[in-house]
């Protein structure tokens, strides 16, 4: 059973999060974590590791490699500066683990100039894991409906959509294609009257769907991905915040295109699925993030 923490505990949480995230080039030691949360060494451990699904090493080594990745494609630094100044005592070393979580080569990664694979600090209080993520071009196969969203006067979203999806599961249990797992697509920039299209879908199809399926092309883009865990009525709110706060205080900006619900535990159990990855497009934004030392 999932820990639940009160707010005593989400606070002391909080409080080495932040400790690490403002002293992630500096030796972090779990015995300073601790005796900054008022727990034991162990109670900190499993703490962490049940809230954030890594252990503190793990966590702070992420965080480091992702800040490293931004200097590879961001500045002309060499690399062994880089692998120093992420705590790493050679380039090899530093090489490796990169490989380990990028699946490539700092040098490649530099040559490819797309910030992918990078992660952020835990948001306080949410726990909400973010990254970003390069995706290539695809088509799905699927059906649409039109849906007044999150963000409209008169949502209906909560309706509409589970009825789409109950739609193309059946239609899609009574094909003789086989086909990857479904995944929703919001057409962002095709709104009118405040209503959005969003679409339920495969992207692969062996043989070709039926006429009843229709296609929809998404170009390759960069995304912001956050990593929703819990009930589904809870989304629209994790949604929310992701677009009202996190991207405003972040130096990228959402642009009218494709955003993706992919539901990781779909096809796992009967039971609703607890676990979304929700994609948007994000760019570089032209203006200057908002000071957030005063909210």
């Amino acid at each position: 059973m999932p820990l639940q923490l009160n707010t005593t505990q989400a606070t002391r949480l909080n409080r080495v999060l932040s400790h690490i995230e403002q002293n992630l080039h500096q030796t972090v030691r779990v015995a300073d974590l601790a005796e900054l949360a008022g727990w034991s060494r162990w109670q900190l451990q499993r703490v962490f590791a049940e809230k954030t699904g890594l252990s503190v090493a793990q966590y702070i080594r992420h965080l480091r490699l992702s800040q490293a990745a931004t200097q590879l494609i961001s500045t002309s630094e060499r690399h062994l500066d880089i692998a120093l100044n992420a705590g790493f005592e050679s380039e090899a070393t530093f090489s490796r683990a990169f490989r380990q979580q990028f699946d490539c080569t700092p040098r490649q990664y530099r040559n490819r100039a797309v910030p992918a694979g990078i992660r952020f600090p835990l948001a306080e209080t949410r726990m909400h894991s973010i990254r970003l993520e390069f995706r290539d071009a695809f088509q799905i196969h699927g059906l649409r409906c039109r849906t007044h969203g999150l963000f409209s006067l008169t949502p209906d979203y909560k309706q509409r959509i589970p009825e789409l999806w109950k739609q193309t599961l059946s239609a899609l249990s009574e094909t003789q294609s086989e086909f990857s797992k479904p995944i929703g697509v919001i057409e962002v920039g095709e709104q009118s009257e405040g209503q959005l299209t969003y679409w339920v879908g495969c992207e692969s199809f062996d043989p070709a769907p039926t006429e009843s399926f229709q296609m929809l092309s998404v170009p390759a883009s960069l995304y912001a991905v956050i990593r929703h865990i819990g009930p589904l009525d809870h989304l629209p709110e994790t949604i929310r915040w992701f677009i009202v706060h996190w991207l405003d205080y972040s130096p990228y900006e959402a642009y009218e295109g494709f955003d993706i619900e992919d539901y990781l535990d779909l096809q796992e159990s009967s039971e609703p699925p607890r676990r979304v990855d929700y994609w948007i497009p994000i760019r570089i934004s032209q203006a200057p993030a908002p000071d957030r030392s005063n909210t």
